[in-house]
């Protein structure tokens, strides 16, 4: 679809065209947060060094700029709309996390970032998609060199990783083998065997990084602390709009 906001001016009333277009200095600002600063922070305030309101004030300059692109959100397309909030969501999410384990209510993520939830609100619409992050936009839809984590912890990483293989290699098992299922193809064909065959190895190579989890190393690893303590704990229920919305969970892939 269609980048309506990248484009400049195109789908904007004469008088919007007049004024410079606030979304891609946005963007820089979002992404310049995203890679670094906000794991710094984030690692930071779980060690102690830092706090919530270093956080904000972290974000703040970005967060100025929310209320002036909300009018920009509805003209995007799904695909826009989805990298956006695949990137926006991991802001809230983590003020959440420290938030709630201060013992603050859920929600105050959004009531101390100005705009958030509104764009969570329209990003969701423009995407197609749940107003917060989910196991699409932070697995699936997360890959590849501009990829965000929410700790410089490199466990993170191999937990993604997991993730990630498992879905794309569960879809190419089930592609391989469903016209056998549907009965689209002889049970018995040399097609059919190397369906299953294919499908085979697709399980032998997720069950291979499913044990490197648990396994130790001297190089890399995935502790059971780092994930239940840290990881898999950014990922809160929160209320967006009134409902509130549990946090991504891998077990929603394929």
């Amino acid at each position: 679809m269609a980048n309506v906001v990248l484009s400049g001016s195109q789908g904007l009333s004469t008088e919007a065209v007049q004024q410079p277009n606030p979304f891609p200095s946005f963007m820089r600002k979002l992404c310049a947060f995203l890679d670094g600063p906000m794991q710094n922070l984030n690692d930071a305030i779980e060690a102690g060094r830092s706090t919530i309101g270093d956080f904000l004030r972290a974000w703040a300059p970005v967060g100025r700029l929310i209320p002036s692109i909300l009018p920009l959100i509805p003209l995007m397309g799904e695909r826009q709309g989805r990298d956006v909030l695949r990137r926006l969501a991991f802001v809230p999410a983590s003020i959440e996390y420290h938030s709630q384990r201060e013992g603050k209510d859920a929600g105050a993520a959004l009531r101390q970032a100005c705009g958030m939830e509104e764009a969570l609100i329209a990003l969701g619409r423009a995407a197609h998609h749940v107003p917060r992050d989910s196991h699409d936009t932070l697995w699936r839809w997360n890959t590849g060199a501009d990829r965000i984590r929410f700790t410089g912890d490199a466990q993170e990483n191999i937990f993604a990783h997991g993730v990630i293989e498992t879905d794309r290699v569960h879809t190419e098992s089930c592609a391989a083998i469903r016209p056998v299922c549907w009965s689209s193809a002889d049970l018995v064909s040399p097609q059919t065997t190397e369906a299953f065959r294919s499908a085979e190895a697709n399980t032998r190579y997720l069950c291979d990084i499913y044990i490197a989890f648990r396994t130790p190393r001297t190089d890399w690893g995935l502790k059971p602390d780092f994930f239940m303590k840290r990881l898999r704990t950014y990922l809160m229920a929160y209320p967006v709009g009134g409902v509130t919305l549990k946090g991504p969970n891998a077990a929603n892939i394929a």
